[in-house]
């Protein structure tokens, strides 16, 4: 049986949708389960692990804990894979200097956990810098016993004015 969570954001976030609404309905085949820590270590590991590799821009790190599949929405609205990723790393068109994780949630549904934390990240994107309070959602799959993003979303927390 379905189970529906309504969300409610800030009146911000109803310019960028279609129809004016300030709810979202999610539809999630599993209880809701959220924590402020995560409990299997393996996926702590692997974030604290996504989070190093980010900052020394270590492609061989991401390329072990990213999926072939992984769908990723950056916070210009594109749409990137794997291949991308690692090649902004490579090149250096992407450099992180800071990650500062907090508010972390998680949702684990057997062989897969959604986590959503905000990080206050700076940095550099093709040469142009960036700073400030981000939010990241990964979805991560177990495969083997190893936890490997799958898709996720990054999107810059906007303060009021």
């Amino acid at each position: 049986m379905a189970r529906y969570i309504v969300v409610r954001y800030s009146m911000s976030f109803v310019r960028f949708c279609p129809r004016p609404t300030n709810y979202i309905f999610l539809i999630l085949g599993e209880p809701f389960t959220t924590s402020f820590s995560m409990a299997d270590s393996t996926l702590y590991a692997s974030e604290a692990a996504i989070r190093a590799a980010q900052l020394a821009g270590d492609a061989s790190a991401l390329d072990a804990l990213i999926d072939e599949s992984l769908v990723f929405t950056g916070p210009d609205g594109g749409i990137y894979g794997k291949q991308d990723d690692l090649a902004a790393h490579r090149a250096g068109a992407i450099r992180i200097t800071r990650l500062e994780p907090s508010e972390e949630h998680v949702q684990e549904l057997g062989d897969v956990a959604v986590v959503c934390v905000r990080m206050e990240m700076a940095g550099t994107f093709q040469g142009t810098p960036f700073a400030g309070p981000f939010r990241y959602t990964r979805v991560w799959a177990r495969r083997a016993s190893t936890w490997r993003v799958v898709a996720g979303h990054v999107s810059a927390i906007h303060r009021p004015e």
